[in-house]
C-alpha cells in the first residue's frame, strides 16, 4: 500500500513538473544596506547604503554589473521602471536619475523642484513624488504634503497637488499609479482625529488633471489597478470596489482588522486577520466575497502572474505552499514587495531579498529543476543555495536552482530527518524522493546553563527562566548550582526555539532565540550585568510595586483627557517585544507603562513630557504605519527621555491587541492586569475647546480660507468624539 502512495507522489510530480504550476525562489543577501530597489524587465537594481549601485539578471539574482553612487547625505526614496526599459531612482534632494540596468551607465538626469522629498512611486511614464511645504496665513502655518507628478515622456513637471489645488494634503498615507490614474489616500486637515475617522481616498486622471473620484472612508487600505477601486477601513473590514469607468459599486464586510487590500484581474482582495489568530485572505468577485486560504501569518498580498501571494515574516505563501530562505527567522517582516511581469520580489529589513517567481516563464535555460517528494508539510532544505521550501499537501516540493552540488534535506516534526548529496547540470530535471520515518514518541533537547561574573551574595534568589518563542514559561527554577560553578542542565521538547533569562538582585539577563534540535545539547554561559535601574529596568513583583502602580494610575488620571479603565483585567499571552535597539521589553512581567502614540501627533506632545516625572518603565509605541525607526529615533532625542524603550509596532498587533482606537492613550499593566487606561491629552482637551469657542465667534473672518476652516471643525470633532468616548 505504501508503495503505491509514493507511486501515486511520483505521478502527481510529474503532472505538476510539467505544468510548471509551483513558484521557485532565489534569496540575496547582501553585503550592505538596501536603500533602494527598482525592477526593469529581467534586471533588479539596488542601490546600498555604501554607494553602491549593483544590478542582478532575474530571477536567480546573478550578478550584472555596478557602480558607485556619490550619495552624501541624499537617499533614495522610491524607484521602478519607465518606459523605454530604463530604471529609476528618486533621490530625496529632487533628483532624478535614469539608468541602463544592463550597464549600469546613466542615461538622464531630472530635477524636481518642492525641497527634500520624503517618498516617490515610478511606473510607465510617470514619477510621483511627496515633499513637505509650509503653509502660512494670517492666522498661523501649517506643514502640509505637497504631490509632484512627472511626466517621463515629455521630461517635465506636469501636475502637482499643493496649496493651489481643490485639495491640501495634510499627509498622504498612500499614493499608487496605475495607467494614467493616481490614487492619493490621506488626510485634508490637521485634526488627529480625523487620521483614522475622516482619511481621503482621491483618484486623479493624469492625462486630463480631473478628479474622478473622491471620499471619506476612514482609516483604510485601497489600492487602483486598471478602472477598478478597492478601499476597505482597516477597523472592521468593510469596504467597496467601485468601476471608474462605469460607476458600478459593490460593498462587503470581512468583520475582522485589515491588514493589505489590492486588485488584480478586475477582482478585489483583502487580507485580514482572524480572532483566532493567523490571516485570512478573501477574493471579491462581484458581489460574492470567498474566503480563499487561510495562512499562519502575514501582512501584505502580491501577485504572481495573477495568482495572490500572502508575504510573511521572512516567508511567502502561494496555496498550502511556505517559500522562505534559510537562516531567517522573526522578527524580519516585509519592508517593500516589488512585483515585476514574472515574479515578486520582497524586502525583508535591509539585509534580505526573497524573489519568487514562476518556473515555467522565468526559468533560464541554465538552470536546473528539483522536484523533491517526501511528506506532505515536511520542510525541504538546500544549501549552500539557501533556500527552504515547504511541501505540499501532496508532499512536493518544487525548486529552481543553478547548476551545481547540493545537500537536501528534509525535515517535519514527529519523523526522522532525511539528507543526500546530489549535483545538478544545466538543464536538468530531477526527481527526489526522500523519505521520512516516524521518530520516537518523545525527544529532547538540553540546554546546559552556567552563570559567570556574579558575586554569591546577589545570588540568594537568582532564578532561571526559560521562555518558548510564543512567550509561554516552559521552566523557572533556582540557579543555586550555577551560582557555585555547576551547570544547570534542563531538558525540553525538540525541536523548539528558546528564550533563556536570569533575574537576580545584582544579575539580568536575556539570551536571543535559541533553536534546539533532537537530542542537541547547548551550552549558555550567561555573563551577569548590573541589574538596571528601575527607569530603565522592568519593575520587580513586590508589593513596593503595586504601590507605585496606584500611585502612577493616580497621577495619570490628571494627565489624561478620559479615565478608560474598565476593569482590572488580565491581557493573557503577551509575548516579550523588541524595541529599535534590538532589546527585548518583557510586558507580562512587572510595572510597564505602555504609551500609544505616532511622532506627528499633537495630543501626545502635550501629554509626553509630563510622563518624565514617573517613576515606571516607559515602553513608547508607534504603529509602523505611522512611524519608522528612525522617526522614533528622532523624537526620542527630542523629547530626551532617559531609560525609556521605543517600539515600532509592526503591522499594528499591539495597538489592535490593546483596542486602542485613538492617541495617545495610556495603558498601565502590573504583571499582565490592566491597571489604569487613558485617552487623549488633558492639555490638548483644553485648548481644543478654548480654540473652538474663539474660532467660531469669528468664523465669518475665516471662512475664506478652507484649511482654517478644517481646523475648526477638525477640533469640534476632537471634543465630540472626546466625550462620545468618556460615555461609553
Amino acid at each position: 500500500m505504501r508503495s503505491f502512495l509514493w507511486a501515486a507522489l511520483f505521478l502527481l510530480a510529474t503532472l505538476a513538473l510539467l505544468a510548471s504550476a509551483q513558484p521557485s525562489v532565489t534569496a540575496l543577501e547582501p553585503e550592505a544596506e538596501v536603500l533602494g530597489l527598482a525592477v526593469s524587465g529581467n534586471h533588479l537594481a539596488a542601490v546600498y547604503a555604501n554607494g553602491t549601485l549593483a544590478t542582478y539578471e532575474l530571477p536567480l539574482l546573478t550578478p550584472v554589473c555596478s557602480a558607485r553612487w556619490n550619495l552624501g547625505a541624499v537617499k533614495p526614496v522610491g524607484g521602478g521602471a519607465v518606459e523605454g526599459g530604463l530604471a529609476v531612482f528618486v533621490l530625496s534632494n529632487g533628483t532624478v536619475v535614469a539608468f541602463n540596468p544592463a550597464s549600469c551607465s546613466v542615461a538622464w538626469k531630472a530635477e524636481l523642484p518642492g525641497g527634500r522629498l520624503e517618498r516617490a512611486v515610478v511606473g510607465g511614464r510617470w514619477v510621483v513624488a511627496v515633499a513637505k511645504y509650509g503653509y502660512s496665513t494670517e492666522k498661523g502655518s501649517l506643514e502640509l504634503d505637497r504631490v509632484l507628478v512627472y511626466d517621463v515622456v515629455l521630461r517635465a513637471l506636469t501636475f502637482k497637488v499643493d496649496r493651489n489645488s481643490d485639495i491640501r494634503l495634510v499627509y498622504a498615507f498612500d499614493v499608487k499609479v496605475s495607467g494614467n490614474l493616481l490614487l492619493l489616500v490621506g488626510i485634508d486637515t490637521t485634526c488627529e482625529i480625523c487620521r483614522l475617522t475622516d482619511t481621503y481616498v482621491v483618484v486623479y486622471n493624469l492625462s486630463t488633471f480631473e478628479r474622478v473620484f473622491a471620499e471619506r472612508i476612514g482609516e483604510c487600505k485601497a489600492d487602483l489597478r486598471g478602472s477598478a477601486l478597492l478601499a476597505a477601513r482597516v477597523e472592521d473590514g468593510s469596504g467597496f470596489m467601485c468601476n471608474l469607468l462605469t460607476g458600478a459599486r459593490w460593498e462587503f464586510k470581512v468583520g475582522s482588522r485589515i491588514a493589505d487590500a489590492r486588485v488584480s484581474g478586475g477582482e478585489g482582495y483583502v487580507l485580514a486577520q482572524q480572532p483566532e489568530g493567523g490571516v485570512a485572505l478573501y477574493r471579491i468577485r462581484g458581489q460574492g466575497l470567498v474566503k480563499a486560504g487561510v495562512y499562519p501569518e502575514g501582512y501584505a498580498i502580491a501577485f504572481l502572474n495573477g495568482t495572490p501571494l500572502v508575504v510573511g515574516t521572512a516567508s511567502v505563501y502561494v496555496g498550502g505552499q511556505r517559500l522562505n530562505p534559510l537562516g531567517w527567522s522573526p522578527p524580519w517582516k516585509p519592508s517593500e514587495i516589488v512585483e515585476y511581469g514574472k515574479g515578486v520580489l520582497v524586502q525583508y529589513g535591509r539585509w534580505l531579498l526573497l524573489n519568487a517567481y514562476a518556473a515555467a516563464h522565468s526559468q533560464p535555460q541554465s538552470a536546473a529543476t528539483l522536484v523533491v517528494v517526501t511528506e506532505a508539510g515536511a520542510t525541504v532544505r538546500v544549501s549552500p543555495a539557501g533556500v527552504s521550501v515547504v511541501a505540499n499537501e501532496t508532499g512536493m516540493a518544487t525548486l529552481t536552482l543553478p547548476p551545481g552540488a547540493y545537500e537536501v534535506s528534509a525535515w517535519k516534526e514527529g519523523f526522522s530527518p532525511n539528507s543526500t548529496r546530489l549535483a545538478l547540470s544545466a538543464g536538468e530535471r530531477r526527481f527526489l524522493e526522500l523519505k521520512l520515518a516516524p521518530a520516537r514518541p518523545k525527544q529532547e533537547a538540553y540546554f546546559s546553563v552556567v552563570l559567570k561574573g556574579a558575586s554569591g551574595e546577589n545570588l540568594g534568589n537568582a532564578t532561571l527562566e526559560v521562555v518558548s518563542a510564543n512567550g509561554s514559561l516552559i521552566y523557572s527554577g533556582s540557579l543555586n548550582a550555577a551560582s557555585r560553578g555547576a551547570p544547570v542542565k534542563l531538558a525540553l521538547p525538540a525541536p523548539g526555539t528558546y528564550v533563556v533569562r536570569v533575574r537576580a538582585d545584582g544579575c539580568s539577563w536575556v539570551s536571543g532565540p535559541l533553536p534546539l534540535l533532537p537530542g542537541e545539547e547547548k551550552g549558555v554561559e550567561v555573563e551577569c550585568v548590573e541589574a538596571r535601574q528601575p527607569s530603565e529596568a522592568p519593575a520587580g513583583n513586590s508589593s513596593s510595586a503595586a504601590v507605585n502602580a496606584r500611585e502612577i494610575a493616580a497621577a495619570l488620571a490628571s494627565y489624561v483627557a478620559v479615565n478608560a479603565t474598565r476593569a482590572r483585567s488580565v491581557v493573557t499571552n503577551l509575548p516579550p517585544v523588541t524595541d529599535i535597539d534590538g532589546a527585548s521589553v518583557e510586558l507580562a512581567r512587572g510595572v510597564k507603562l505602555l504609551v500609544f502614540f505616532y511622532t506627528k501627533c499633537t495630543g501626545c506632545s502635550f501629554l509626553v513630557p509630563k510622563l518624565r516625572a514617573l517613576s515606571v518603565e516607559v515602553v513608547m509605541i508607534s504603529p509602523s504605519s505611522y512611524d519608522s525607526e528612525a522617526s522614533l529615533r528622532s523624537y526620542s532625542e527630542k523629547v530626551n527621555a532617559s531609560g525609556w524603550r521605543w517600539v515600532l509596532d509592526e503591522g499594528a498587533q499591539l495597538t489592535a491587541r490593546f483596542n486602542v482606537s485613538a492617541f495617545p492613550t495610556v495603558v498601565l499593566l502590573e504583571d499582565g492586569a490592566v491597571v489604569f487606561v487613558g485617552v487623549g491629552a488633558a492639555e490638548e482637551a483644553q485648548q481644543l475647546a478654548s480654540t473652538a469657542t474663539s474660532l467660531l465667534a469669528a468664523l465669518a473672518d475665516w471662512v475664506e480660507d478652507p484649511v482654517f476652516l478644517a481646523l475648526t471643525l477638525g477640533a469640534i470633532l476632537s471634543i465630540l468624539v472626546s466625550g462620545r468616548v468618556a460615555r461609553e
